[in-house]
């Protein structure tokens, strides 16, 4: 479902005057839109059509609805590690227990109501109204597609960075953790809170690093920086104001924050920090039970095995297309940042990279058509999570074998 969305949706971009896309191109950027990726195959965007750039912001808003949706009612039956909680009777409380429709009803509403809210911060901090219609849309979904170049540095504006910083952050909270707020009147996530903690460490170590690094005007300028730098790509949406590309330690810590991810059941991808919370409990109860062996008491956390252990292959199988990715992509001729940041931005759908190519001054327009193909699968790979994909792919196998029996069947009887 997901292709055949992406291969109409890249028709508009082929047919529009101002795009000049291949098909190929197209069928990147649509991918892109609709996985919340952000990553753009186009230049000038200032100069394209109020049409194109209302379509991409809108394959940005209902891609990342989208994504919620997926998680509430595909992702739970594959019992995939973490994101069960997302339909958990319990966790959605009382008046939420009517059922899966009440449940996305409710997220939607929800939803709508962030990106309403966002047009209106935007409108009022200065930003005009296609702007602020656009990149409303582009914050809530967490995918960072801009109507210009260079993203949100265009505006120059720290209330807009502000504004942008607040609903990121917003988007990025569990959408369960909104529906305990309004019906029970309570917030209790443990992993927003971990995923908060690790923002905050990441911000003031950055903040030291590139003040003393880059030389900016004092710390203010470099917190600014890598404040909105820091949220922006670790939930995923991937907006810019700046360069770090020349900054080692921002370019490797957010490297490793994209591939984690953000929260299970927000806009975010990744990894998602439920899972390592899981699999670093499950690390911790394995230590203490070594070094306590012989021990009376050696009780582990209450995580149940098969949740431990869907976590554990899951970042097997993330770290395994990662790794195969890069290899193909070094194979294509790109050099190691190129093709490692390239793929990490895709497969974690935060769309902006390192360096000349696809770091956030330049685009993914000049890479090959092969290369925008494999990456174009990886954007598909990181929002379905890898595991819907192969359960896919493997039925679409059994059903093919059975076909290919059953005529080899009918022909030996005739």
């Amino acid at each position: 479902m997901w292709i055949a969305l992406t291969l109409v949706a890249a028709v508009p971009f082929v047919l529009a005057d101002t795009t000049k896309l291949s098909y190929v191109g197209a069928v990147f950027e649509a991918m892109s839109g609709l996985t919340t990726t952000g990553a753009t195959v186009m230049s000038n965007l200032s100069q394209k059509s109020h049409g194109v750039l209302l379509w991409r912001a809108m394959l940005n808003a209902m891609g990342g609805l989208g994504v919620i949706t997926i998680g509430i009612f595909l992702l739970p039956n594959l019992k995939m590690a973490g994101l069960r909680e997302i339909y958990n009777t319990e966790a959605l409380g009382r008046e939420c227990k009517s059922g899966v429709v009440r449940t996305v009803l409710c997220v939607t509403a929800i939803y709508i109501i962030l990106m309403v809210l966002c047009y209106a911060s935007y409108r009022i901090v200065g930003m005009s109204m296609f702007d602020a219609v656009c990149h409303a849309m582009t914050t809530v979904s967490t995918g960072g597609f801009s109507n210009y170049d260079d993203s949100l540095k265009h505006f120059d504006n720290v209330k807009i960075e502000i504004v942008a910083i607040v609903f990121m952050l917003l988007s990025s909270c569990p959408f369960v953790a909104y529906i305990h707020i309004v019906f029970e009147r309570r917030f209790k996530n443990s992993q927003f809170l971990l995923y908060m903690g690790i923002l905050t460490v990441s911000v003031l170590l950055s903040t030291v690093q590139f003040q003393s690094y880059a030389n900016t005007d004092g710390y203010w300028s470099a917190f600014r920086f890598t404040v909105f730098t820091v949220v922006s790509l670790s939930t995923s949406t991937g907006y810019s104001i700046g360069d770090f590309s020349d900054c080692s330690f921002m370019v490797i810590l957010v490297t490793m924050l994209t591939l984690c991810g953000g929260c299970a059941g927000s806009t975010n991808s990744g990894l998602k920090v439920l899972r390592l919370q899981i699999l670093a409990i499950s690390a911790y109860d394995n230590i203490r039970n070594i070094l306590l062996r012989g021990c009376s008491e050696t009780k582990n956390t209450h995580i149940p095995d098969n949740v431990r252990n869907e976590a554990g292959y899951i970042l097997f199988l993330y770290l395994f297309v990662f790794i195969l990715a890069c290899l193909c992509t070094s194979w294509m001729g790109y050099d190691l940042t190129t093709a490692i940041t390239a793929v990490s931005s895709t497969l974690s759908n935060t769309g902006i990279g390192v360096g000349a190519v696809v770091g956030p001054e330049g685009d993914f327009s000049l890479l090959t058509a092969g290369t925008k193909l494999l990456l174009t699968a990886l954007m598909l790979l990181g929002r379905l999570e890898i595991v819907p994909v192969i359960v896919l792919l493997s039925t679409m196998l059994r059903i093919g074998i059975h076909r290919v029996k059953s005529m080899q069947a009918a022909f030996e009887k005739t």
